[in-house]
């Protein structure tokens, strides 16, 4: 929500968990984030029959990431609309992954 409110506020809030976490701990982090969601994906293999899980993580995190970015630089005010256009891309992409 404070990505969509307060983008400059929120990358700045971003360099400095950086600065005060130190770039190991935030990368531990983020393969923690990673690992769940690629844990997620293998638990729902028969419905998501993807080749390699941990790729389709990396692939999904940086999709939202992107987006949500990239709405924040365009000062789009509306996180409920952001919310409902990254579910569209990752459902498009997982069922992409599924090959429908």
């Amino acid at each position: 929500a404070q990505q969509a409110a307060r983008p400059r506020l929120a990358r700045v809030l971003d360099a400095e968990e950086r600065r005060l976490l130190g770039e190991r701990e935030v990368a531990e982090r983020a393969g923690a984030i990673r690992a769940a969601i690629a844990a997620f994906l293998r638990a729902h293999s028969g419905e998501l029959p993807l080749t390699d899980p941990e790729e389709a993580a990396e692939d999904l995190i940086a999709i939202t990431r992107g987006m949500v970015d990239a709405a924040g630089e365009a000062l789009v005010p509306d996180p409920v609309r952001l919310e409902a256009r990254v579910l569209r891309a990752v459902e498009g992409y997982l069922g992409r992954a599924r090959g429908a």
